[in-house]
């Protein structure tokens, strides 16, 4: 027991787990019974809540929830709930852990491992989110998968393959080839900052100009929920003509008590030249490489539209095959639980170094198979330092961009040395940068990792341990609280572990308050 290996489809809306047994893949149900959790953090009364329980706060209190924590994922930024700030990776640990005491309710026994789905443009800093974030939330073996390649594995199909996979914060295009249980990936593209969510924004504004509502929508209050009614809408309209919709029933409180018709074409008109260039990008990479089935996943390939757009500039229907909502977590769990899959993935990104001359040196570009490993001897000279940086170079929307990923610092090394410089990337992009001298002895006695974030995972561990010791210590006495004070006692320590990523100072008031308050309500329970 305690071996279960779980895949997770990370989805910008919705989550969703599988596992595989001795009956093979099975989706995994959440605690209410249902198979998509949504993919939604919130803080309220001092405590952080994720899945349904944040989707009930977001209705009730927008600014206090983050309905978009994927696309923030590898930002630096703060996230800001109400008037606490976060850390992308600690809302994500959240949500993770949720996910993980829903797997194992379900299956009775400790999860250990999961495989990771994520989009196939993600960088590594992002990767390296995940990976961080799993393991906070208590996973301890961690895999990161692309999406389409996750979904090729679950389908039943061989060839020459185009996944199409528009979700909601992204859209994925990849050939591949698969053959038996080994599957090479080709190429991968996409759009790593388009989705549904940008075809929910705009009907959202086509639905305020219909009320006839005036001023800046986005900095209106009810903003955020005219955006889960235009989500609604957008997806009730894949499968009828037309939908009446009620602003007023929807709580929006704007409008006349009357019921409006949306009509499909009115939409499509509004998003048909926002996903062109997906489309346009699909004939591409389709005709590059002579694919022969097209393969469509993600809430936004049921539209007609797309169908349609799809159908006369790529394929037609009977090369076309949808994959069902949980394609992508099955196909991560089948990866994960290894089942005899070999698979060849490719570099998101260009992997570079910084030269002495202060220029770059690509190491291995975009589009290199997965997994590799590439090593750079470097000669040391004069006082026997080197500084170099690792870094990425991503194509965007302004033209190429470089980002450090990790800076590389070697002291103490002797004139004429030979240092050598590994860079590994294995099948789900996770980089590591290992330094050694040339007949193998370390100038540096760890590897270092993307993000680097060695020296906070211990102040976190510490002050978990801390936690864990005084919790311990307070139990003690739970017996003697009645309900009232039990539930009061659980919200302060949950307040308290909200701030473990917090600044040095504000973490030891927490602690101070709650180690002060602890020791005065088991006095008072011991000799009452």
């Amino acid at each position: 027991m305690g071996n279960a290996f779980v895949g997770i489809d990370l989805g910008t809306r919705y989550s969703i787990l599988a596992c595989v047994d001795d009956d093979g893949p099975k989706v995994i149900k959440n605690r209410w019974g249902r198979e998509r959790t949504p993919s939604f953090v919130a803080c309220d009364r001092g405590s952080l809540w994720a899945g349904e329980d944040a989707l009930s706060i977001a209705c009730a209190f927008p600014q206090k929830s983050c309905c978009d924590l994927k696309r923030r994922l590898g930002s630096s930024e703060k996230i800001y709930l109400k008037d606490m700030s976060f850390k992308p990776e600690e809302l994500l640990r959240v949500l993770l852990l949720y996910l993980r005491e829903d797997c194992e309710a379900y299956l009775r026994e400790l999860v250990k491992g999961c495989c990771v789905a994520v989009p196939s443009s993600f960088d590594f800093r992002q990767r390296e989110t995940i990976k961080t974030a799993a393991q906070m939330a208590g996973f301890e073996a961690v895999k990161l998968v692309n999406e389409p390649t996750a979904i090729v594995l679950s389908a039943n199909v061989e060839g020459s393959i185009l996944v199409f996979d528009f979700g909601a914060g992204a859209i994925d295009i990849s050939a591949v080839e698969k053959e038996g249980d080994i599957c090479h990936v080709l190429e991968n593209a996409g759009m790593d900052q388009f989705g549904g969510m940008d075809l929910d924004r705009e009907v959202a504004f086509y639905l305020w100009r219909l009320v006839k509502a005036e001023g800046d929508p986005e900095a209106d209050p009810r903003w955020p929920l005219l955006l889960m009614e235009a989500e609604k809408i957008r997806e009730a309209l894949s499968f009828a003509d037309s939908v009446d919709w009620w602003p007023r029933a929807s709580g929006l409180g704007f409008g006349e008590n009357v019921s409006l018709t949306i009509h499909r074409d009115e939409i499509e008109e509004i998003i048909s030249p926002l996903v062109k260039p997906a489309i346009d990008l699909a004939k591409e990479v389709w005709d590059r490489y002579n694919c022969q089935k097209l393969l469509l996943a993600g809430g936004c390939t049921r539209m007609p539209l797309i169908r349609r757009s799809l159908g006369n500039a790529v394929a037609e229907p009977p090369k076309v095959r949808a994959c069902t909502d949980e394609a992508v977590a099955v196909g991560a769990a089948l990866l994960g639980g290894k089942k005899g899959k070999l698979l060849v993935d490719t570099l998101s990104c260009d992997l570079a170094m910084e030269t002495a001359d202060g220029g770059l040196s690509v190491i291995a570009p975009r589009g290199t198979p997965l997994p590799l490993r590439v090593t750079k001897r470097f000669m040391v000279v004069g006082t026997g330092r080197i500084e170099s940086e690792v870094l990425q170079i991503k194509d965007g929307p302004d033209g190429p961009s470089r980002e450090t990923l990790c800076p590389v610092f070697i002291e103490g090394a002797k004139s004429g040395d030979v240092v050598v410089i590994a860079l590994s990337v294995d099948a789900g992009g996770l980089l590591t940068v290992e330094i050694s001298g040339d007949e193998g002895e370390l100038f540096v006695s760890r590897t270092l990792n993307v993000l680097d974030r060695s020296s906070e995972g211990q102040i976190f561990n510490e002050r978990s341990r801390k936690l864990e010791e005084l919790e311990r210590k307070f139990a003690r006495y739970s017996y003697l609280f009645d309900a009232d004070l039990e539930c009061r006692v659980t919200q302060l320590f949950e307040y308290v572990k909200c701030l473990q990523w917090s600044d040095d100072e504000l973490w030891k008031d927490a602690f101070s308050v709650l180690e002060l308050a602890s020791d005065r309500i088991a006095r008072a329970v011991k000799y009452r």
